[in-house]
């Protein structure tokens, strides 16, 4: 059985993990991100796969947990900047 993942930004990272899911027992459920074309452009529940990687900018970050963790999901991801936004108090998850 696969686990289902969403990927949060289509950058670099997202097209690996994308390029890599299948052969590590995941399956991209959805792609977020509302800069690229064909992906879906918000956060919504009912696109979300159990695992939510989050390599979107560092603005949108706390926003995007905040969803994910009202959804019931589990995130992860690599998000350079998040210092910035926990020292300006962005940080109450």
């Amino acid at each position: 059985m696969l686990l289902d993942i969403s990927l949060i930004g289509y950058g670099k990272m997202g097209k690996m993990i994308a390029s890599m899911a299948e052969e590590h027992g995941c399956r991209v459920k959805s792609i977020i991100d509302p800069s690229v074309e064909g992906c879906e452009k918000e956060i919504r529940p009912e696109i979300l796969g159990d695992v939510c990687l989050d390599f979107s900018l560092p603005d949108t970050v706390l926003e995007n947990i905040r969803k994910i963790s009202a959804a019931g999901k589990k995130h992860g991801g690599g998000h350079h900047g998040l210092e910035q936004q926990a020292s300006r108090g962005g940080a109450t998850c």
